[in-house]
């Protein structure tokens, strides 16, 4: 990945480029962010009893990095699931959100569904577009490789999930 985005950071220096250390795939955003919360009024232990309750019998995540997707906001390397496991999660914290008196904002946005990695945001004007996008496209089918989750974690986060600014509030190991 990072070979990839080196390509595209010579040619368009002036983009957002995630470092490995933020590259993240969102299981769910639990409460999205917005001016004004405050991580001390709400009561953690709480939201850690429904995850736990949401993952107690998550089977092996496995994820392939494989193919890109552009949008005129980022570029995002595309998630392949080899089961279920992600999708069983995701539905069960709705369930549990849903039916729990706890502040969420679960699918406010849209409903996420997919395992993708956000790894370029679009900050400012592309100037040499030909490059870029030939660049994108030599790696349009790009294997990345595959790996399996063995960890979840709930963090308080910027809307980049810039690692200086996430704050870990609890790891759940699979």
């Amino acid at each position: 990945m990072q070979r990839f985005l080196n390509e595209l950071r010579t040619i368009a220096p002036n983009q957002y480029y995630y470092p490995d250390s933020d590259i993240h795939i969102t299981v769910m955003s639990i409460i999205s962010c917005y001016d004004g919360f405050d991580l001390s009024r709400i009561d953690l232990s709480k939201y850690v009893d429904i995850i736990k309750k949401s993952i107690a019998k998550t089977s092996e995540i496995k994820i392939q990095f494989k193919g890109l997707t552009a949008s005129p906001l980022c570029i995002m390397v595309q998630g392949f699931m080899a089961n279920e496991s992600l999708t069983e999660i995701r539905d069960h914290l709705r369930f549990h959100f849903k039916n729990s008196d706890l502040q969420h904002s679960l699918d406010q946005r849209y409903a996420i569904q997919t395992a993708h990695a956000t790894i370029v945001r679009f900050s400012n004007k592309i100037v040499n577009k030909t490059a870029f996008l030939s660049t994108v496209e030599a790696f349009k089918n790009c294997n990345f490789g595959t790996f399996k989750v063995d960890q979840l974690e709930l963090v308080f986060n910027d809307w980049y999930q810039k690692e200086q600014h996430v704050k870990t509030l609890y790891r759940f190991n699979l």
